[in-house]
């Protein structure tokens, strides 16, 4: 852990303080239901196109994408550990002189985190904007984002409806920016997560494929003939097949055949593991510039 120290002065955090005296601003948002269904590569296209178009971009899709594929749980780790990184490092707030206000440090570290937590995420999601909420009369700040879904950072502008361009307010303009931190001087920046996603959505389609794999694994083929051409009895034939693996046991006519044929395993889960490694240890590059560093 570095020793590292961010320092701010005392008036500096009371300007900030200082700065936000009235009511803050509300924003409205029209509530959609989430897209739960699973991802694909084409849907990361189609989500990628709509966001970065000239006219009217929406970003609502994209971010359907991204909070899908923070799902997986090796990409929502090396996130955290890059960002535990920098939330290790101290922070003091010291006075005119450099002296470290011990009083006023332990008061500001109750919420710092919470926004440099917020700012940090900027690195995965894109262009994003944080406001801060009411403050108390106890001065402890507290932070929430504009909602990323709703957000155009091409044209400053928060969407009441995240799927009509348009729609909504400028968070550019005075009443509101007063209460921003804002993290959009590069709103074509769309995050680490454009780059990720079509890895964590590959993973996530090889673990299905393995795990259909895995429930046929050890599953004996059963074959049988007959020269019955009656549907019925071949239906009854079909559903002693069926049967079979509860049942042990069958009925079979005189010129019926019936075989079992081992199962043999093989090596196909060496298929699925080595690229979900691969996969891993891609996203392990592009969050940590490493691998092997939360796994081995």
């Amino acid at each position: 852990m570095s020793d590292q120290k961010t320092k701010v002065t005392a008036s500096q955090w009371l300007d900030l303080l200082n700065a936000v005296k009235s009511k803050v601003p509300k924003v409205e948002y029209v509530k959609q239901e989430l897209d739960t269904e699973a991802g694909s590569i084409d849907d990361w296209k189609n989500a990628r196109a709509l966001a970065v178009q000239l006219d009217d971009p929406l970003r609502y899709e994209l971010m359907n994408e991204y909070e899908k594929a923070m799902l997986d749980t090796h990409l929502k780790s090396v996130i955290e550990t890059r960002k535990s990184r920098t939330l290790g490092e101290a922070f003091e707030l010291v006075d005119a002189k450099g002296e470290v206000l011990t009083e006023e440090t332990q008061q500001v570290n109750k919420y710092i985190r919470e926004l440099f937590t917020l700012v940090l995420d900027t690195t995965y999601w894109g262009a994003q904007v944080v406001k801060i909420n009411d403050i108390p009369d106890d001065n402890i700040l507290s932070f929430s984002l504009l909602r990323r879904r709703n957000l155009e950072p091409f044209t400053k502008i928060v969407l009441t409806d995240e799927t009509q361009a348009g729609t909504g307010k400028s968070y550019d303009k005075a009443g509101l920016q007063e209460w921003l931190v804002r993290q959009d001087e590069t709103p074509e920046f769309l995050g680490l997560l454009e780059c990720l996603v079509p890895l964590a959505t590959i993973k996530k389609m090889t673990i299905a494929d393995w795990g259909q794999a895995s429930a046929r694994a050890g599953v004996p083929m059963r074959i049988a003939k007959t020269d019955v051409d009656n549907k019925q009895a071949v239906a009854q034939l079909t559903k002693g097949m069926e049967d079979f693996a509860v049942n042990a046991s069958m009925i079979l006519g005189l010129m019926d055949e019936f075989e079992v044929i081992p199962a043999t395993a093989g090596d196909v889960y060496l298929t699925y593991r080595e690229l979900i490694k691969l996969l891993d240890s891609e996203i392990s590059k592009a969050v940590l510039g490493v691998t092997m560093l939360t796994n081995d």
